[in-house]
């Protein structure tokens, strides 16, 4: 008598990297971009946040969230 395992229909695991993922690349964005999202320079007036630190951290963020998104695409693959 063979058992069967339950698969369930949605990995939260997954879903939680993809939107983890994905919130992380939108502030990287955010980040790098304010003027274009919000419409003024939301961190004009941050002594860190400026110049080459600017595109440092945004570029740094947008890369943790590839990381996040490919980590759920690897869970969801595995539970295939």
């Amino acid at each position: 008598m063979e058992r069967r395992q339950k698969k369930s229909p949605v990995n939260f695991r997954a879903w939680l990297d993809y939107g983890m993922g994905l919130l992380m690349i939108l502030m990287g964005a955010f980040i790098i971009f304010p003027e274009k999202i919000v419409g003024f320079d939301f961190f004009e007036d941050s002594w860190f946040v400026r110049g080459a630190m600017k595109w440092v951290i945004g570029i740094l963020f947008a890369l943790y969230g590839i990381f996040r998104a490919y980590r759920g695409y690897l869970i969801s693959r595995q539970n295939d």
